[in-house]
């Protein structure tokens, strides 16, 4: 059952984003679960059978070349996606921006075994051809709210990515900063339109 509901939220991403790339619609949200930010590439982790959004990302590009060459993979999840972290920290053409508690590597996901492979630091900004286009926002502490996450976008992530132009903007929505989640910890709150 649950490799046909992790076949399902990968095929719906992808669907998702080709539509969008088409210009079927001009934009789009999937609902899918299970989620996918910590599987790595060649291993599920954390929940996660398959990574959602890398897979949607690389079929686009592929189909799409001439359509979709730049991405912007943004992440709120409270939890660090390490998994999309890894798959795009050599490619030039993927920007990941993360927004994630970090707690100087002590919250989920940590640190990894290998000391090799970068975590969710602030350092780590991607490698070779790659190199400044991973963006690690971590948050030293739980308890972040409202205020934290538009100072965030309006500061950091927005102007990043108006210079970074994307073709299209895929985002990995984690719910778990929203105030009530007891495991993540944090105030953000629903907005009126």
């Amino acid at each position: 059952m649950s490799y046909h509901a992790a076949m399902l939220s990968a095929g719906g991403a992808i669907d998702t984003c080709k539509n969008v790339v088409t210009g079927q619609v001009k934009n789009a949200f999937a609902v899918i679960r299970p989620p996918g930010h910590h599987a790595e590439w060649d291993a599920p982790m954390g929940f996660c059978f398959f990574n959602n959004v890398p897979v949607a990302v690389r079929v686009c590009q592929q189909d799409f070349p001439e359509l979709c060459r730049r991405v912007l993979v943004l992440d709120w999840d409270v939890h660090h996606g390490n998994g999309i972290q890894n798959i795009f920290y050599q490619d030039p053409n993927v920007l990941y921006i993360s927004i994630h508690v970090y707690q100087n590597g002590s919250f989920y996901p940590g640190k990894p075994p290998n000391p090799m492979t970068p975590d969710g630091g602030i350092e780590n900004c991607g490698s070779g051809p790659g190199l400044g286009k991973n963006i690690n926002i971590g948050w030293h502490d739980q308890g972040m709210g409202d205020g934290e996450y538009m100072a965030a976008f309006q500061k950091i992530v927005m102007p990043i990515a108006k210079e970074f132009n994307p073709d299209l903007v895929v985002i990995s929505a984690g719910f778990d900063a929203a105030d009530g989640d007891e495991l993540g910890g944090c105030f953000v709150r629903q907005q009126q339109a």
